[in-house]
C-alpha cells in the first residue's frame, strides 16, 4: 500500500512539474494518465483541481520523506546500530512540527 501511494505521489509530482514548466494541459495529462495507470481512481478534473488548489503538495511530501529517510540513516550510523526500533521516530514526534533542518541540527548536536 505504501509503495502504491508513493508511486502515485511521484506521478502526481511529475505531472505537476510538466504542467508548470512544459505547459501541459488537459490533453497531455489525459494522455499521460492513459499510459500510466497510477491514477485509475482519479479523474483528470480532480487531478487538475488538486494541482491548482494545493500547488507542489506531492512534490514537497516526496522531498520531506527523502530528507527524513536520510536523517534516519545518519542517526543509525551515529548510534552505531545501538538504537531501539522506533526510537528515532519517537524523538521526532516529541519535537512536534519543526523544520527538518532543525531536527537534523538537534540529532547532530546530541550525538557529539
Amino acid at each position: 500500500m505504501y509503495l502504491k501511494k508513493k508511486y502515485a505521489m511521484l506521478m502526481s509530482a511529475y505531472i505537476e512539474l510538466n504542467v508548470y514548466f512544459n505547459g501541459w494541459g488537459e490533453k497531455e495529462i489525459a494522455d499521460f494518465l492513459k499510459k500510466n495507470r497510477a491514477f485509475s481512481d482519479l479523474s483528470i478534473t480532480e487531478l487538475r483541481f488538486k494541482l491548482y488548489s494545493q500547488p507542489a503538495q506531492d512534490l514537497k511530501t516526496i522531498i520531506g520523506i527523502e530528507k527524513i529517510r536520510k536523517l534516519h540513516l545518519s542517526y543509525k550510523t551515529m548510534a552505531k546500530g545501538k538504537i531501539q526500533p522506533g526510537r528515532f521516530f519517537e524523538k521526532i514526534l516529541k519535537k512536534g512540527p519543526v523544520p527538518i533542518e532543525l531536527l537534523k541540527d538537534d540529532f547532530e548536536n546530541k550525538s557529539r
